[in-house]
Parts: structure tokens; C-alpha cells; sequence
């Protein structure tokens, strides 16, 4: 792995939607635009150091910026662990959305009931 691998055609599209484009993306990971180029067009390869500041800065796994398969990400998880995480936590996510609703649609029935003259749920009266 010391001399890297071919990361060809994957670093221009994480860099256009860098704010600031190639220029500030090779300035956060410390190297050079016409580094970063070099790689792009396949004229170096992406080793293991600039691509770990890479997908630091980016928020990606270093396999997202085609590292070979068994290599892990600077978190320790190779893709499919990272992607089963997400998951996961879109689903907890989902799951307390729901919570939260139900409670302000408790809160709105609670309300209603309170409203003179609306539709809704019959008050009570007192005695």
C-alpha cells in the first residue's frame, strides 16, 4: 500500500462541491492543487495519508475515494459497517420523528377539546 492506488475520475466531483472549489479543498489536507489534479487524471496515485486528511475533510470513507476493499476508514469501519450504521440511525431517527408526533397530536386533541364552539371531542361538564 505504500504506493497508493488509482483514484482516477474520484476526486473532481468531491472537490466541485467543495465550498471553494479544488483550490480550498487542497489547502484544508495540506497539499496542492495541481496535486490533487495529478491524481484525478490518474498521473499519481492517492495514498494512504492524503487520502485519509481526504475523506476527513470530506466526510467520506477513504473506500469512497477507491481504496482497496480491506481498508477501513479512519473511524475503523470498512463500507458496508459504515452504510448498516447509517441505517440504523436513520431508523432512530424515523422512529423518534413518530414519537414526536404523536405527542403534538395529543397536545393539538387536547387543545381542540378546550376550544369553545369547535368541532372536536365532546368537553366534559362538571356537575
Amino acid at each position: 500500500m505504500e504506493r497508493g492506488w488509482d483514484a482516477s475520475g474520484l476526486l473532481q466531483p468531491a472537490w466541485k462541491n467543495y465550498p471553494g472549489g479544488r483550490d480550498a479543498l487542497a489547502l484544508a489536507v495540506g497539499t496542492s492543487p495541481s496535486v490533487l489534479s495529478s491524481i484525478n487524471t490518474g498521473k499519481r496515485n492517492l495514498g494512504i495519508a492524503l487520502a485519509t486528511r481526504l475523506a476527513a475533510e470530506l466526510g467520506v470513507s477513504v473506500l469512497e475515494l477507491g481504496a482497496p476493499g480491506g481498508l477501513a476508514d479512519p473511524r475503523g469501519e470498512d463500507l458496508l459497517s459504515r452504510l448498516e450504521a447509517l441505517r440504523e440511525e436513520a431508523e432512530q431517527g424515523r422512529e423518534g420523528l413518530a414519537l414526536a408526533l404523536e405527542g403534538i397530536q395529543m397536545s393539538l386533541a387536547r387543545i381542540e377539546a378546550r376550544l369553545p364552539g369547535e368541532a372536536g371531542p365532546a368537553r366534559e361538564t362538571g356537575p
